[in-house]
């Protein structure tokens, strides 16, 4: 079976399921826009070169005029940040990341970035933060970086995306439900980058080593 054939299978059996999953999509839809935007969250596909390569992160945006938090991570107003789990690809470990991936953007290209977004209420923004802080994992069968980025995407946005491992069916995910260009990330400085420490609200950010930062 030649790739092209196998991408044109993957994309019509994704499809027919996200047809079925519009009720769901019309639900979430329903129930966002109480009260006004404070921030503006993003799921985001990076490509590589192998088709079944890639990585699937979240970039969120401070619209308001106060400092967010973002799981134990300040977010000045107007800045964004960047988060994404990574497993062997980072040198501090496994777990969860804050601005690798926009200094990346920023440092060397935006390698082919594709992204959903969704305005998020004081409350939701609340909720995503929370499921964060409970979410400091990685796992190569069964929480990857696509299974964290749909997943904390799915607790307050929509439409809703189905959590698979290989990161190239969440871009088809997301290239279906119409992904745009990402936005022009916030360039945070290298001392900006943290990785995630412990769980829940004993968690905590450590400056991560220059080996995490690479492309």
């Amino acid at each position: 079976m030649n790739r092209n054939y196998f991408v044109r299978i993957l994309s019509l059996i994704l499809a027919v399921v996200i047809l079925l999953n519009g009720s769901l999509f019309a639900a979430a839809a329903s129930g966002a826009g109480d009260g006004e935007p404070v921030a503006r969250l993003y799921v985001c596909s990076r490509k590589k070169s192998f088709f079944a390569m890639g990585h699937v992160f979240l970039y969120v945006e401070n619209l308001s005029e106060k400092t967010l938090k973002i799981g134990p991570y300040d977010l000045p107003p107007r800045e964004g940040v960047s988060i994404g789990t990574f497993g062997f690809t980072r040198a501090d470990g496994f777990g969860v990341y804050f601005n690798v991936e926009a200094y990346v953007y920023n440092a060397y290209g935006d390698q082919g970035i594709l992204c959903l977004s969704s305005n998020l209420t004081a409350k939701e923004l609340e909720k995503f933060s929370s499921r964060l802080l409970y979410s400091n994992t990685w796992d190569f069968m069964f929480y990857n970086c696509v299974s964290f980025a749909f997943m904390m995407w799915d607790t307050v946005a929509a439409p809703v995306l189905i959590p698979l491992l290989i990161p190239a069916l969440g871009r088809l995910q997301i290239r279906l439900y119409g992904g745009q260009a990402a936005p022009k990330m916030f360039y945070p400085s290298q001392n900006r980058v943290y990785k995630m420490r412990g769980s829940g609200k004993n968690s905590s950010l450590k400056r991560v080593s220059k080996r995490s930062i690479s492309r």
